[in-house]
């Protein structure tokens, strides 16, 4: 399961040009970021933001996936920012359990490899 979550080649890219702490340091912040993403999408105030903020916020997530290997999330956030721009934020909200059971086996998958030491569980 690993291997559709993370993308180890892309990873392993970043550790072995930057060197393991970067890549720890980078995965630390995108976890911040994507905790807050989880932490909004999941939260009253996201359920009354404008749509147009909230897909300023998975694009944004989504891209942060893409760039660090995180496969799974950035097609997740991706399929919603395109649907919820098609059909409407009711996508999102449709979505929002797979999400998070995601981002919990994403986190998961990224401390298995060692490079989130100590992580907050989120969701």
């Amino acid at each position: 399961m690993t291997d559709e979550i993370l993308n180890m080649r892309v990873l392993g890219e970043i550790s072995e040009q930057l060197g393991h702490d970067t890549a720890q340091m980078l995965l630390t912040r995108y976890e911040d970021e994507a905790n807050a993403l989880m932490t909004l999408l999941n939260s009253q105030q996201g359920k009354d933001a404008p749509v147009e903020d909230l897909i300023k916020d998975i694009h944004k997530t989504a891209g942060s996936s893409a760039q660090l290997g995180l496969s799974a999330m950035r097609h997740k956030l991706n399929m919603i920012e395109v649907k919820v721009n098609q059909q409407g934020v009711g996508v999102l909200w449709a979505e929002i359990d797979n999400l998070n059971t995601l981002w919990i086996d994403s986190k998961d998958a990224i401390r298995n490899e060692g490079f989130l030491v100590g992580s907050k569980r989120h969701v």
